[in-house]
């Protein structure tokens, strides 16, 4: 329903970057596949690959993710939020430290643990 809002049709072509939920390792690869930002790809070859760093053709969490912020409890979203939007901005900091090059459009995908 959001990708439709957005007027998404292909998100693995049309969305360049994503920061997603990863307070567990094991579900940022759960969300890169629900979210279709890859299609009928073995996904542990694009992890080799690096298709997914900073650098790589599809970023995910380049903000270093839960694991490597920490766990921000009621404010991760907040956090991936704002990482989202200094990307957007090319507000994040000096290139490539932080900022990535030539990223329009982005992914926020944050779920609500009870």
């Amino acid at each position: 329903m959001a990708y439709k809002m957005a007027g998404i049709t292909d998100p693995a072509k049309e969305v360049d970057f994503a920061e997603v939920d990863d307070r567990f390792a094991f579900k940022e690869l759960q969300h890169i596949e629900a979210l279709g930002l890859v299609k009928g790809s073995d996904l542990p070859a694009l992890i080799s690959e690096g298709y997914f760093e900073r650098d790589g053709e599809k970023p995910v969490n380049v903000s270093s993710g839960s694991l490597g912020c920490g766990n921000l409890l009621e404010c991760t979203g907040g956090q991936k939020a704002l990482e989202v939007v200094l990307q957007l901005r090319k507000e994040a900091g000096k290139t490539p430290t932080r900022q990535m090059r030539n990223r329009r459009r982005a992914i926020l995908e944050v779920l609500a643990y009870e």
